[in-house]
């Protein structure tokens, strides 16, 4: 190898490690609390799916589930919170702020329009020839009229990931804890893509219940691939064909 190269990999490897090395130690996945969909599926053909609104049980679940979060991040600790731009995310994290508020924590918060849940386009009056379709294709590949597939969502995981890097690489704030409020879609395929899980895995896990939170902790061991950063210390369900 010559001089040059082996430079310009020093160079790159010492670039990484400042970056892994600033990564949050924790990474915290949220999915909103019930909705109004989750009681009558068929309001998806009156409201656009970015305003429907968390029912009275989805505030409760929320507000419950800010109590666990902070058994899990202490108040001195520092968060950020990047939240989806459809309304549900918005109202969950409205729950999860005035309890963290009481309790004094400090922290940021970003509306993040790259969280938002799969557009499912014309899914709500999906026919069965479709749905076999879908099957048949599999639902990471397959995109329904007006949607999107599981891998233009993945698209926006990966966006969002450099987004996030290229703040921590050019000088932003740093912060020991993130916590997206996302929705469950999102929240699979952004482990997925987190953990390097194939395609086949994503297609067998369960749909995460409301207002639960998945937890990843940062490796200690650095990787200059930056495979396996992190570790999800949830047991992951699935379904069984």
């Amino acid at each position: 190898m010559s001089l040059s190269k082996i430079i310009i990999h020093k160079c790159f490897n010492i670039e990484r490690r400042y970056l892994f090395n600033h990564l949050p130690k924790k990474i915290l996945l949220i999915c909103n609390g019930e909705t109004e969909a989750n009681i009558n599926p068929n309001i998806y053909s009156t409201t656009p799916n970015n305003k429907i609104k968390l029912t009275k049980k989805g505030k409760e679940e929320a507000n419950e589930m800010s109590k666990k979060l902070q058994k899990i991040i202490k108040p001195k600790e520092s968060l950020k919170f990047y939240i989806s731009s459809y309304k549900r995310a918005i109202q969950t994290y409205n729950q999860i702020e005035y309890i963290f508020k009481q309790k004094n924590y400090i922290f940021d918060s970003q509306i993040e329009p790259l969280l938002k849940e799969q557009e499912f386009g014309m899914m709500a009056n999906i026919t069965k020839e479709k749905r076999q379709k879908r099957l048949f294709i599999g639902k990471f590949y397959y995109r329904a009229d007006g949607g999107e597939s599981g891998a233009d969502v993945n698209r926006r995981v990966e966006e969002f990931k450099k987004k996030l890097f290229d703040e921590i690489e050019f000088g932003g704030k740093i912060y020991k804890n993130i916590i997206l409020v996302t929705h469950a879609c999102f929240l699979r395929v952004f482990t997925m893509n987190l953990l390097n899980f194939p395609i086949e895995t994503y297609h067998r896990m369960a749909k995460p219940k409301n207002c639960c939170f998945w937890i990843f902790e940062k490796n200690k061991k650095f990787n200059p691939s930056f495979e396996n950063i992190y570790s999800i210390k949830n047991k992951i369900e699935y379904y069984t064909y």
